[in-house]
């Protein structure tokens, strides 16, 4: 079984070709990809990818020097 434990899909780099590095990974029978927040909005664009593609994972952080 092949697992990315650790991935920021929510990166500029993947906004030309998020959906296609996915969709690759599937192909390639990758079964989960881990995809971390680095602060509260990337936190929340990693929870819409997860909502999104059944094979990303998320895993948040929480930040004690950023005011929420």
């Amino acid at each position: 079984m092949l697992l990315d434990i650790h991935s920021h899909l929510d990166h500029i780099y993947f906004n030309d070709d998020r959906d296609t590095v996915i969709d690759s990974a599937k192909k390639a029978g990758v079964k989960a990809i881990f995809s971390a927040g680095t602060d509260p909005g990337s936190n929340r664009r990693v929870l819409d990818l997860a909502e999104k593609n059944e094979i990303v994972e998320t895993g948040e952080i929480l930040y004690a020097n950023l005011k929420l």
